[in-house]
């Protein structure tokens, strides 16, 4: 875990965002993995609830979105940053196979076992700041 003020140290320094599911297990093979850069979605002052947002790569349960827009929920005192991939609206769609309001990436209010941040006591979710080299 790192500080806000740390993370805004960090995010001064990065381009890009990622989120892995259980890093320690399966490294970065790019199942049930999303990437996008602050440009276009800054996940650190990001507030809304259902806004599709651009990501260049997204990968829910083996469903996969290259430079497309996906729905994300983050609001104050409410819920943390999350895809709810049993909504459509956007440029990916992983419905099928989901959860009845399956959260993603954070927020596991409902899960599914299908998706590996969710999959068991176990899981667990990262975040990353960084750049390409």
């Amino acid at each position: 875990r790192q500080t806000l003020s740390r993370m805004q140290s960090i995010k001064s320094h990065s381009t890009h965002w990622r989120a892995t599911c259980s890093y320690p297990a399966h490294g970065v093979d790019y199942r049930d993995y999303v990437r996008g850069n602050f440009k276009d979605f800054d996940i650190m002052t990001f507030l809304g609830g259902g806004v599709c947002k651009k990501v260049e790569y997204i990968n829910i349960r083996g469903h996969i979105g290259i430079h497309t827009t996906s729905k994300w929920w983050q609001q104050r005192n409410i819920n943390t940053l999350h895809v709810d991939s049993g909504n459509s609206g956007c440029g990916f769609v992983p419905v099928a196979g989901s959860a009845s309001s399956e959260d993603n990436f954070g927020y596991y209010d409902f899960s599914n076992p299908n998706f590996r941040c969710t999959a068991n006591d176990k899981s667990t979710t990262q975040w990353w700041f960084g750049g390409h080299l």
